[in-house]
């Protein structure tokens, strides 16, 4: 599973950066050097929230829906801070079929799920504003728990991390991929999937 998880890290992480890429690079060759991908506003003291979902695996044979939900806050030029929701569900097969409901209360609510794991922590990053949008990577500490149905709650402490690219619809909108999840002593995960912003985005 150590193998598989290790693969899939490496496969999010490229397929991140190749559409960072494809995204920043113009149709046709500039005339002038106003095309510069960094963005020179300052965007300290700006806001936002995300809400998303995708598909993860994790240890112990875990695979299936995943869900983050977080709250974020630009420090400085280049740093951001964030408190983050994130879990999986053991859904495997049963893609989609699953309410919010299983990421409170545990697989009880859910109809096709015998197990989950989720956390709850603190992140610290960077952040680089593109003319697009832009691209951040966090770190952090926090709570985590796995719980198998019928059975007690673990719990432990958690390193959860996330990697973004975001492309800006408005000034207060934004969507794009993330990669995310958390590593702990027992049962670590990692999720690709499809975010929203909202907030100060632009």
């Amino acid at each position: 599973m150590l193998k598989i998880f290790v693969k899939f890290l490496i496969t999010s992480i490229c397929l991140i950066n190749f559409v960072t890429v494809f995204a920043t690079t113009p149709a046709t060759i500039p005339t002038t050097s106003t095309s510069a991908t960094s963005d020179a506003i300052d965007h300290s003291g700006n806001w936002w929230y995300d809400i998303g979902g995708g598909y993860g695996i994790g240890s112990h044979g875990m695979s299936g829906n995943s869900t983050i939900m977080s709250l974020q806050y630009q420090v400085t030029y280049h740093q951001f801070a964030a408190i983050r929701l994130g879990g999986l569900l053991d859904s495997k097969g049963n893609f989609g079929k699953n309410g919010f409901g299983c990421y409170i209360l545990g697989p009880m609510m859910c109809k096709t799920s015998t197990s989950y794991t989720a956390d709850a922590g603190l992140l610290y990053g960077w952040v680089e504003h593109m003319s697009y949008g832009y691209a951040s990577a966090g770190l952090g500490v926090g709570y985590g728990q796995w719980q198998k149905l019928n059975n007690p709650i673990e719990q432990t402490i958690a390193f959860p991390f996330q990697i973004q690219n975001f492309w800006n619809i408005s000034t207060n909108q934004a969507i794009g991929l993330i990669f995310y999840g958390n590593v702990n002593k027992s049962h670590t995960y990692g999720a690709l999937g499809i975010a929203f912003q909202f907030g100060n985005v632009g």
